[in-house]
This record gives structure tokens, sequence and C-alpha cells, in this order.
């Protein structure tokens, strides 16, 4: 790889055969997104009656996201978080490779979040189209008030119909949910009158 970013992988190597190097169906692939440009290299021959090294590069080509396969928090929610407390995580439709999906259905896919696990109502608006592959509930007011153990769940709704991929679901690692400061009391037993 001579320009652009990710890691070149499969079969690199392969000897010519009457000049030719064929890399087709040996697997050599890049596994991020964006411009490249290869580079070859022949080996120096010239102590066995061949030429000296020859390097030459490819023209610039793009490299595009596959289909997406999974979901990524990419901002977890906060543990310990106080009951109320906005959980203003981050979830990405990624592919297999792990390239943000920036194109197509299921780059404005609506990704919702639900309680997975724990209880008490997941409160605040937690369904958003994505943008660009990027759902940021920041500031979307997505919160719990019941204290406890919690996991949250994030699902892309299926974009087959568009061009998509199928429902895609990820859960958020576990968090705590905390009380909140003291704000009042409440009297749990009347005292009685006689």
């Amino acid at each position: 790889l001579q320009s652009g970013t990710g890691t070149l992988g499969g079969t690199l190597t392969k000897a010519a055969v009457g000049g030719v190097a064929n890399f087709t169906g040996l697997g050599a692939n890049i596994n991020l997104v964006g411009s490249k440009v290869l580079r070859s290299n022949k080996a120096d021959t010239s102590g066995s009656g061949g030429t000296t090294a020859i390097t030459r590069d490819s023209n610039s080509f793009t490299i595009v996201h596959a289909p997406a396969s999974q979901l990524v928090f990419t901002t977890q929610p906060a543990n310990p978080t106080g009951a109320g407390t906005e959980i203003a995580s981050v979830v990405e439709v990624r592919d297999t490779y792990g390239n943000i999906v920036s194109t197509g259905a299921d780059a404005t896919a609506t990704v919702s979040l639900s309680l997975q696990s724990g209880t008490g109502p997941l409160l605040g608006s937690s369904s958003m189209a994505a943008v660009g592959g990027v759902a940021n509930f920041s500031g979307r007011n997505v919160r719990l008030e019941n204290i406890g153990a919690k996991v949250i769940r994030a699902t892309k709704g299926d974009t087959t119909g568009g061009g998509g991929t199928g429902s895609l679901t990820q859960d958020s690692s576990g968090f705590t949910i905390n009380h909140g400061p003291a704000d009042h009391l409440t009297v749990t037993t009347q005292p009685t009158d006689p």
C-alpha cells in the first residue's frame, strides 16, 4: 500500500509466469475505505541474468464500505450514571471490516435504544435516524430513573426494502444507575390522630 490508510491483506507475493504476476482469486484486500494507491515491486534478478529491481505504482482507486453487519457503541453509557441523568450514547453502523457505513440506506437507518436488562422505563427520545452511519443520542434526554444494574440495546431497523441490510442489534456494556441527590422528604406513615 503506497498511499491511503488500512492494512493490505491476503496473498501479497507471487512468482510471475511468462512475465505476469496475476493476483486474481488470491484474496488481496484492503480493510479501510478511502483513496488508495498500490505499489508493486519486482525483485532484483541481475545476479542471475535478469534486471535490477523495478517499482511501479497503480492508478489511484477508491475502496467503499461493505454492507452493514454490526453496530458499535463508540460512547458507552457512563458507569455509574445518576438517576435521571442523560445517557449520551453514540452508536455507529459498521461493516464487517469496522468501517462506518456512511452511504446508502443503512447510513440513515433508524437506530433505537431499549432497556435490555434491569428495571424501569427508558425515557426520552430513544429512536433516531443515523446521520452518515452515526446515531448520536447526546441531547435527546435518554435517561433512566430507576436505580440498579442496566444494559441498553441498540437496534438498527431493517432496511432491506431500500437496498440496505436486515435488523442489527448490539448491547451496551453493563452500567449502574445510582440515586440522585436528596431533594425532598416524604412522610410515608402519618401520625395517628386519637
